[in-house]
């Protein structure tokens, strides 16, 4: 999944009652680059077509006329954690593995496949 999908689904997950104007979904998935309002609407495509959902029989992404786009889905909180990370120590070492697998994904996206094979 591309960064900025999973970046705009995180967020309807955070917020999942609040309507994000397009101004404000711009802003908060591109920061300070100026894009088309295309890329937007293709972004929320994107994202309903990854989630297998569809524009006019909405589950997951709803279109809320003059207010913006929201989650539609269900959100439940997950109480217990897995017996493997209920160690805070274990719970700070999933979250380190986890950026550093999202740095490293990053890295790639902006610079490209390595061109030396001591890279691998």
């Amino acid at each position: 999944m591309p960064v900025k999908t999973a970046s705009l689904l995180t967020l309807f997950l955070e917020n999942p009652n609040r309507a994000f104007a397009k101004d404000d979904l711009t802003r908060r998935i591109w920061d300070k680059t100026a894009v088309a309002e295309s890329s937007l609407y293709r972004l929320i495509s994107d994202a309903r077509q990854a989630l297998g959902d569809d524009p006019k029989t909405t589950r997951f992404i709803k279109t809320v006329p003059r207010k913006g786009s929201r989650w539609a889905g269900a959100v439940e909180a997950i109480e217990e954690e897995p017996a493997a990370i209920a160690s805070p120590l274990g719970s700070a070492r999933l979250i380190a593995l986890n950026c550093l697998i999202y740095r490293i994904q990053l890295w790639f996206i902006n610079h490209g496949p390595p061109k030396y094979a001591w890279m691998i």
